[in-house]
């Protein structure tokens, strides 16, 4: 089976539009450029350049936030987050799968539940990657037995049309987040919770009490 177009990584609507916006513009210069340098300046019109500036989108390419909050402050920062979302999630895992044949159309759900969804929502990252997480193992089990030839990142490309790097952070976040179920409410990106993780994992490990609010279902 193949998924298609890789997504390598998960834009949400918004910014999306920006990059197709300034793919657009500098399709339509590059040919006015050609044009001009064949035809010279009679009757050339340039392009309207974007509004949105596209060096907008680099601070969510860094790999630390911004602001460091540690402690208490990160709790405070995380609580004003907090939102009550009803949004698509993956099924609980609570069948045996053998194999990954048996697991793949799941995945491949999440994912497009996932790219629609996790600038809302961190309740469908953590369900997506705690699947990941037992699609990683079927896989070793089936690669073991001879049944699986490819490695785990084209696997992933090939089945499902997901980065092996934004895979394993997936699984990352999840296995610090999946014991405390209020996290699921959080109406961050993925990506900012992704940067803040070591800090949130240091917060949950060094306070009991703000861990125990944090392990209250929503």
């Amino acid at each position: 089976m193949q998924a298609g177009n890789v997504q390598a990584y998960p834009w949400n609507g918004e910014q999306l539009q920006i990059l197709h916006s300034h793919k657009d513009y500098h399709c339509q210069m590059l040919r006015v450029i050609n044009d001009l340098e064949r035809n010279g300046p009679q009757g050339q019109v340039f392009p309207q350049a974007p509004q949105t500036n596209l060096s907008s989108l680099l601070p969510s390419l860094g790999t630390e936030p911004t602001e460091l909050l540690t402690g208490q402050k990160l709790h405070e920062y995380l609580v004003q987050h907090l939102r009550a979302y009803n949004v698509n999630q993956l099924p609980q895992i609570n069948q045996n799968f053998e194999s990954l044949d048996r697991i793949v159309d799941v995945i491949k759900h999440g994912y497009e539940l996932i790219k629609k969804q996790n600038s809302t929502s961190l309740a469908i990252s953590i369900d997506f990657g705690q699947w990941l997480a037992l699609t990683f193992e079927l896989y070793k089990k089936d690669r073991r037995a001879g049944r699986v030839a490819v490695a785990w990142k084209t696997w992933l490309r090939e089945h499902i049309g997901i980065n092996e790097a934004y895979a394993r952070k997936l699984r990352q976040v999840t296995e610090i987040l999946l014991e405390f179920p209020r996290f699921r409410q959080l109406g961050m990106s993925f990506l900012e919770v992704y940067r803040r993780r070591n800090d949130i994992k240091t917060m949950l490990i060094t306070k009991p009490d703000i861990a125990q609010y944090w392990k209250i279902a929503p």
